[in-house]
């Protein structure tokens, strides 16, 4: 069978691949079964099935950027794919703007 691997920002016949063109040729068209999204292992939320266990999900706001010590990015280009989180809530913690919040 044909195997899938897409990233997934809504908006699609499925949610994959930002249009509603392309989930339209992947389920219907092309019949895929198989396919995961970008981070996961199969055609699944990010959540963990922690909510069952009265945990919520793995999030963070965007002040949490602001009163981290550590920042840890790897894989990614923040600046790119997280614009105003980045200039606006890593950078001031990074210049120490953001000591007073501490």
């Amino acid at each position: 069978g044909l195997f899938v691997s897409a990233f997934d920002h809504g908006g699609a016949g499925g949610g994959y691949e930002n249009t509603w063109g392309t989930g339209k040729l992947y389920f219907e068209a092309m019949k895929v079964k198989n396919i995961r999204i970008h981070n996961r292992p199969a055609y699944n939320s990010e959540v963990h099935a922690t909510r069952d266990m009265g945990v919520g999900e793995l999030n963070n706001c965007y002040e949490d950027a602001e009163l981290a010590d550590t920042i840890v990015a790897v894989g990614t280009n923040a600046l790119e794919t997280q614009t105003n989180y980045f200039l606006n809530h890593w950078v001031p913690n990074l210049r120490g703007s953001s000591m007073d919040k501490k």
